[in-house]
């Protein structure tokens, strides 16, 4: 959801370094809520230990989900990818020797053994299917070697998760992002990957890609919606969290047909040549760009005393139609960033950066 800022004269005038700015109305028992701190790496926790703590209620709050077919999911959720860019990824994945795809357009690395079939680990398997991914991004005709403006870039990690019975299981997920990543304000793309297509691995991902989702919108301030892929077996689904909720694909078989799954690849790839270009990506990666991150001296971003990012933005004066730059300087309170269907309401204390010194 877009940020809603609401500045009084008081607050546009005065000269005291900082100052309370909401991004929608809170009451006074939520502006005083605890913040956690932020998690600084990906893992199957999830931490804060604080949000992991209603996990469960975010979970079952959203388990019966309307599916949409894969066609409307890929017309009405993704970003429009260029026919003939896809064409010529397809044709490029076809003329691989490894790793790309067969003549008659199915995954190559899966088309005689499915990952449930294949002897070896779980972690060796979701290395496969991410040198796919990886083979899409490369054979992108619009990509270049060197880009000014970070780019899309896809990882795999392994944790564990641990089902109603307290018993913990290996997990292999990964996830897109821009670059070096720190939390889950960094990433653009949750993935699950189970070997079986079981009900318990199905819930498990379901589980899992939720409460990902959760953490994308919740950790960064910019997010206006954010994607998601659970793989089980030879069946994927597509998925996308917003604050109206969270909308997924029917079940698809991506071996098979793999050409959702390319399509959302190629949605979250852009290589801008300028400032404009690079707004318009960040846009369609569901970025709010009227809030810009604050850079540390190493071009890494500022955060506060609670780990989350800090930002920048513009707010015109009622007093005199003129707008002056502000920067967060902590979250007072984000609790209600952590619901989908929600104002995603924010409390950060801020100062005025642009005054005369």
């Amino acid at each position: 959801m877009a940020l809603k800022r609401k500045v009084s004269s008081k607050f546009s005038t005065s000269e005291r370094a900082a100052k309370t700015v909401r991004t929608a109305p809170c009451s006074r028992e939520s502006s005083a809520s605890p913040v956690p701190a932020s998690s600084k790496e990906l893992s199957s926790s999830f931490s804060p230990e604080f949000h992991d703590s209603q996990q469960e209620e975010v979970i079952a709050r959203y388990q019966n989900i309307a599916q949409q077919s894969v066609d409307w999911f890929v017309d009405n959720c993704l970003a429009k990818v260029d026919d003939e860019r896809v064409s010529i990824v397809f044709g490029a994945l076809k003329n691989l020797d490894n790793d790309g795809l067969t003549e008659d357009g199915r995954v190559q690395a899966f088309s005689t053994r499915s990952p449930s079939q294949m002897r070896v680990t779980k972690k060796e398997v979701q290395k496969t299917f991410s040198q796919f991914i990886q083979n899409i991004l490369d054979n992108d005709p619009e990509k270049v070697e060197i880009c000014n403006f970070l780019t899309f870039k896809h990882s795999i990690g392994e944790g564990t998760s641990t089902d109603a019975d307290g018993v913990s299981t290996a997990r292999a997920f990964g996830y897109g992002h821009l670059g070096a990543v720190e939390d889950w304000a960094d990433v653009f793309l949750a993935e699950e990957f189970k070997l079986k297509s079981a009900s318990p691995d199905v819930n498990q991902n379901r589980q899992n890609i939720m409460w990902s989702g959760t953490r994308m919108l919740l950790n960064d301030g910019r997010r206006e919606f954010a994607f998601g892929l659970t793989v089980e077996d030879t069946q994927a689904q597509l998925w996308r969290f917003s604050r109206s909720g969270i909308i997924v694909s029917e079940p698809f078989q991506w071996i098979e047909n793999p050409m959702p799954l390319i399509r959302l690849v190629l949605s979250l790839s852009y290589y801008p040549k300028n400032e404009q270009d690079h707004d318009s990506a960040r846009r369609k990666m569901g970025l709010d760009t009227t809030l810009s991150p604050v850079l540390d001296a190493d071009r890494s971003v500022a955060r506060d005393e609670y780990g989350y990012p800090q930002y920048r933005f513009r707010v015109k004066s009622i007093d005199n139609e003129k707008e002056y730059e502000y920067e967060t300087i902590k979250v007072l309170s984000n609790l209600k960033a952590k619901d989908f269907l929600s104002r995603s309401t924010r409390v950060w204390l801020v100062r005025r950066i642009d005054r005369p010194k």
